[in-house]
């Protein structure tokens, strides 16, 4: 059904409204006081001429101008929210129509009355045709009057209630105080209470001075019946309407309430407000939560994706640091091996030599078996030469080795670093958190407050305050949830505090160790660069060697000067390969100190990835309270 149907709809119920209202109390009061009439009653007047005093025709031309200008009047005022409903324009002045018209209503209709009985009693020159005083004549016109504007204004506001929500109101802006609404409760007793006292009081008035009361005692019982079940019906009618207004705005509250209750926190979603009274007041307090508590969680669960994102980041770089020392590991172990390799390459250069010098000192003492030890001794240079080779080859592929190693010890140094920075700023982020869960308490303290001044509120009204007490515990249960999963969060987020300042530790002890195997490594390069340039001057002298050995083959007569010479290299070399044996027992103990480095590392490695994990299983629950709420 389209906007333009649905406001002819609604033209036409008002226009009933006004109708109605107007001429059920207007012809009821003349009803009453042409069937209560002591001029008629003096007469003996039938039940006819009753009739056709109550349905006089200029009574009815004066409530027929009534009725025109009431309808006018709250037309004019409904207008803008009929033109935003079919049209979409006028908006701010739709949001106040309803605020404006209960006040047009009554003051149009009062001084209608007040003008119109007057007027009519100008007409008839003071003295009407049912013969009652203008006193009497204007007090029940206008109590009259007072409860038919009270019933149209109440019967429109219901009507205009589901029209107001397509206005999507949520908050009331300073000038949008709705006093008829706000005070009705006070307005419907007042008017009741005057309607009441004004007919009570003109009953009495008419028993006391009806000559037919005393003939005819019936006749007061049944007229008591009449007016009372009257009063009765209009005041009891009237109430009820009033409570529907209660009712229809804190149904809104209810529903909202209950599907928080349910674990629907959708923090989008806002409580539309029907009337600006008290309980518009405490819904639009609602939503302003809403919106604060919908930023907060929105800024918390960005720095729960930052936190979980750098907790990723430490877990990758944790596994990769891994992979590092595993490798420096397995190149340590090749160390090692090409250390035991070289030392039993060393022992057995160790005893050639003691054999060479065995030979020259032979060869000093018997110079006839000089030929056999040249010979003997060309083939054990050529020998030493070749271990010599050998020996320059492994501690030059060891220096590699120390090399590779040197480079993956300063690269883990720099992975830790990173991870101590970035579990740095994790811990950063935190404080972050922290300050947003003090804002959201503070939010749930402010809400508490205001549900317990509610409750207070709600107390002083009495009975019509039941339901808004009711909501008030709702919004004061809301904020005890809101506080206790601060409180969740709290602990998790102390926990990740924790968590992240042990990884932090961690991270910086292990960037101590790595630089301390880094100097290791240094160590051992230092120590294999100087074994390796032993080995070439070792490689220069057994060439030199050689050259001697073959010149001895060709003369004889230079044996004894080859002699002393071969006797002063194999010093040199004895002397050298010490030098070589004091760097190969340094650089074991070099590997063996950075393999207990290596190990080390290892263990705080396994150290800060189980802390990774830890954490990233924190992120995930702190994820997953997050997400029950949504707020986008």
């Amino acid at each position: 059904m389209d906007h333009s149907v649905n406001v002819g709809k609604v033209k036409l119920y008002v226009l009933a409204i006004t109708i109605g209202s107007c001429v059920l109390f207007l012809l009821s009061s003349e009803f009453i006081s042409s069937f209560l009439n002591i001029k008629l009653d003096a007469a003996h007047a039938d039940i006819g001429t009753r009739l056709a005093m109550t349905f006089k025709p200029l009574v009815l031309v004066l409530i027929a101008a009534c009725l025109f200008f009431i309808n006018l009047i709250v037309f004019i005022t409904l207008r803008p929210l009929f033109l935003y409903l079919t049209e979409k324009k006028e908006y701010d002045k739709a949001r106040v129509v309803t605020v404006k018209l209960p006040w047009s209503i009554l003051i149009v209709q009062e001084t209608f009355f007040i003008l119109g009985t007057t007027a009519y009693f100008i007409i008839k020159n003071w003295n009407p045709d049912s013969g009652i005083s203008f006193f009497w004549v204007l007090t029940m016109k206008m109590s009259a009057g007072l409860i038919a504007s009270v019933y149209s204004a109440v019967l429109i506001h219901l009507l205009t209630m589901k029209l107001k929500q397509q206005l999507k109101i949520t908050s009331m802006e300073a000038a949008e105080n709705d006093m008829f609404i706000r005070y009705r409760e006070y307005i419907v007793l007042f008017s009741v209470m005057i309607f009441m006292l004004t007919y009570l009081g003109y009953f009495s008035y008419y028993s006391a001075s009806s000559p037919l009361v005393a003939a005819e005692p019936d006749r007061l019982l049944f007229g008591f019946i009449i007016i009372g079940v009257f009063l009765v019906l209009s005041s009891v009618g009237l109430l009820f309407l009033s409570r529907r207004i209660y009712l229809y705005q804190i149904g809104f509250l209810k529903d909202k309430l209950k599907e928080f209750s349910l674990g629907n926190a959708d923090l989008t979603k806002r409580i539309i407000l029907i009337n600006f009274d008290e309980l518009g007041e405490l819904s639009q307090a609602f939503n302003s939560f809403m919106q604060r508590l919908s930023g907060d969680f929105s800024e918390l669960r960005d720095m729960v994706m930052k936190l979980k994102y750098s907790i990723e980041v430490v877990s990758n770089s944790s596994s990769e640091l891994a992979g590092g020392v595993e490798v420096q590991a397995e190149s340590a172990s090749e160390i090692s091996d090409t250390m035991a390799r070289f030392n039993e390459i060393m022992t057995g250069v160790n005893l050639n030599i003691d054999t060479l010098l065995k030979f020259v000192r032979d060869n000093a003492e018997a110079a006839k078996q000089v030929t056999e030890n040249l010979i003997a001794v060309v083939e054990i240079v050529k020998t030493a030469r070749t271990k010599t080779n050998e020996n320059k080859k492994a501690v030059n592929d060891g220096l590699d080795t120390v090399s590779q190693a040197f480079e993956k010890t300063i690269k883990m140094g720099v992975n830790l670093r990173d991870i101590a920075e970035r579990v740095r700023v994790a811990g950063e982020t935190t404080e972050r958190i922290d300050e947003i869960l003090r804002s959201i308490e503070e939010i749930s303290e402010s809400t508490n407050m205001l549900a317990m001044n509610a409750s207070i509120e709600a107390a002083h009204a009495g009975q019509a305050g039941k339901g808004f007490a009711i909501v008030a515990n709702e919004i004061r249960l809301l904020a005890d949830k809101s506080s206790s999963a601060v409180a969740s969060i709290t602990v998790l987020v102390d926990a990740i505090k924790k968590s992240v300042e042990e990884a932090v530790l961690i991270a910086r002890a292990g960037s101590i160790e790595a630089q301390e195997g880094q100097n290791l490594s240094n160590s051992a390069k230092a120590a294999l660069e100087a074994i390796f340039s032993n080995f070439e001057q070792s490689t220069a002298i057994m060439s030199e060697i050689g050259g001697i050995a073959e010149q001895q083959g060709d003369s004889v007569r230079d044996i004894k000067n080859a002699s002393d010479s071969l006797t002063k290299i194999s010093e040199t070399i004895g002397s050298a390969f010490e030098v070589q044996s004091d760097g190969a027992k340094n650089i074991g103990q070099s590997l063996s100190a950075l393999n207990n480095s290596f190990s080390e590392d290892t263990g705080y490695i396994e150290k800060l990835a189980s802390l990774a994990n830890e954490l990233q299983e924190m992120s995930e629950k702190l994820t997953h309270l997050v997400s029950k709420f949504v707020f986008e």
